[in-house]
């Protein structure tokens, strides 16, 4: 990412405690500071900041709440990239236009739960068993579907009518014509279900940057990744500048996963 471009990213935050946690915020930097980079160098770069709503069940903070955490310290606005604050749901219309789309293409197995499923096998059959992730830091990927997973299926809608991630993240991907997802390796097998229901519907996925993990043991601070970045102000009444300096340089992944 040394020259410029028409950069657009994504940061989706769920409405549970993970806006709050170190891991996410880290996350979050990684988004910001490669945006800014790329408009710095002269590039046109545009964050698209998310809340991940589609399940209610999980919230425990408003919209507000959220965004208003991240102005507070000073991650929104960016300084150089255009930002744009959303939340999922409100693409629930079109989610359902390509879900029909892909039923009529037919790619869409009614389960007898009342789950609604894309059908792997009828993607094997048009454009064969490898998916390939084009991930900057592990390089352009092949999955083979028989080694990723042994279901024909993947759920994408629920029996109440909502959406479920892999499909609303694709989604959003093609409404929003995101180049760039920035997210932790963890989510590396999500990026193969959503490139099939991307390819499935005719679009071209986008450039993958995975992150290592950090490390969930407690420090010499007694605090880890998925502690609450509030908690750490307040215990220890440092700045949050210099907590901020203090996640990015510390903590990547595990004994055989560096960046």
């Amino acid at each position: 990412m040394s020259k410029k471009e028409n950069m657009i990213l994504k940061i989706g935050i769920t409405p549970s405690n993970a806006p709050f946690r170190i891991t996410c915020l880290r996350t979050f930097l990684y988004i910001y500071a490669i945006a800014e980079k790329n408009a710095l160098l002269g590039g046109n770069s545009k964050i698209i900041f998310q809340i991940d709503d589609t399940n209610e069940k999980r919230r425990l903070h408003s919209d507000d709440q959220i965004f208003d955490f991240y102005e507070k310290i000073g991650m929104l606005p960016p300084k150089y990239s255009e930002v744009i604050k959303t939340i999922q749901t409100d693409l629930k219309e079109e989610c359902e236009n390509f879900f029909k789309k892909l039923r009529e293409l037919g790619f869409i197995i009614h389960m007898k739960n009342s789950l609604y499923s894309f059908d792997i096998e009828k993607y094997k059959e048009i454009y064969g068993n490898t998916v390939y992730v084009n991930d900057i830091l592990h390089g352009n990927i092949a999955f083979e579907l028989n080694n990723v997973t042994k279901q024909g299926y993947i759920n994408i809608k629920r029996s109440n009518g909502t959406f479920l991630y892999n499909f609303s993240s694709a989604i959003d991907t093609i409404h929003w014509q995101f180049t760039h997802l920035i997210r932790g390796n963890d989510k590396l097998s999500s990026a193969v279900f959503q490139n099939m229901i991307m390819i499935a519907l005719g679009y071209k996925p986008p450039v993958y940057l995975h992150i290592p993990l950090l490390l969930e043991e407690k420090n010499s601070l007694n605090f880890n990744a998925k502690d609450d970045f509030r908690d750490l102000l307040k215990k220890y009444g440092i700045s949050y500048m210099s907590a901020i300096n203090y996640i990015l340089n510390t903590g990547y992944g595990d004994n055989s996963d560096f960046y």
